[in-house]
């Protein structure tokens, strides 16, 4: 029971390790069939792996439904990874139907995710980004005076009026986006907070950080205090949840 807590709760597990986790615990509930509360977890542990798989196979409708049993049971199971994956899992789906232009249910997922980030208040990229996806998507379904809003949320949870005095034309787009929203011209206001959304990871810090085989992008990216978007985007990988070679990765993070 103890090894497979360890291998749940690990950040580079794989597929395998996962079932050798469910596997431990079968083995134990076995010894101790009388066990209700090994039972019930053992039953989590197989919910869980099937939420990987799920994730793993970029099947996101599957992944949320499985996670949402195990987090609805218990927020920090495997050690909150449960909760991670559900988080970039939600983000996943929300940006799959913003591709397909269904806005209103795009928005539904961000939103979902948003209330993931409110828990982790260390990692404000996670944060950053799903605001701005809200935004962009407010924008989509015309509701230009939130849009607006969302973007400026963003921008202010960062704490970007500091973070840009270094960088002088992204500074005067911030002032005029935020003039604009001020002076109730919305649309324009948009434009402006996107520019300086467009150039904002000027303000990122980028670290290196070895990844292995095989293990999930998720897990690594909370780990290091990013999400899957933005080293996707610093290290130009193709849109997958695994990393199949271990390598170096380049790490962008927003500093609190």
């Amino acid at each position: 029971t103890q090894v497979a807590r360890e291998y749940l709760r690990d950040k580079d597990q794989t597929r395998n390790s996962i079932a050798q986790a469910v596997s431990y615990l079968r083995r134990a509930s076995n010894i101790k069939p009388e066990n209700t509360n090994l039972k019930l977890e053992l039953e989590s542990a197989e919910t869980y792996q099937s939420g990987f798989r799920n994730f793993v196979d970029k099947d996101w409708v599957q992944s949320i439904e499985n996670l949402e049993v195990v987090t609805s049971e218990n927020q920090n199971f495997a050690g909150g990874n449960a909760k991670i994956l559900l988080f970039e899992a939600y983000v996943a789906l929300g940006k799959q139907y913003y591709a397909s232009s269904l806005f209103q249910d795009a928005l539904g997922y961000f939103e979902q995710a948003e209330l993931q980030t409110w828990e982790d208040e260390d990692n404000l990229m996670k944060l950053f980004q799903v605001q701005v996806l809200i935004g962009d998507t407010l924008e989509k379904l015309q509701e230009y005076e939130n849009a607006v809003s969302y973007y400026d949320y963003a921008l202010n949870a960062i704490g970007a009026a500091d973070k840009l005095v270094d960088f002088p034309a992204l500074e005067d787009n911030y002032a005029e986006a935020v003039s604009l929203a001020e002076d109730e011209a919305y649309e324009g206001a948009i434009l402006a907070f996107q520019e300086v959304i467009d150039g904002i990871d000027v303000i990122y810090s980028i670290s290196e950080a070895v990844i292995g085989d095989g293990v999930c992008l998720a897990l690594f990216a909370a780990e290091n205090l990013s999400t899957m978007d933005a080293i996707i985007d610093a290290n130009d990988l193709p849109e997958d949840p695994v990393i199949t070679f271990g390598q170096n990765l380049n790490v962008p993070v927003i500093e609190n």
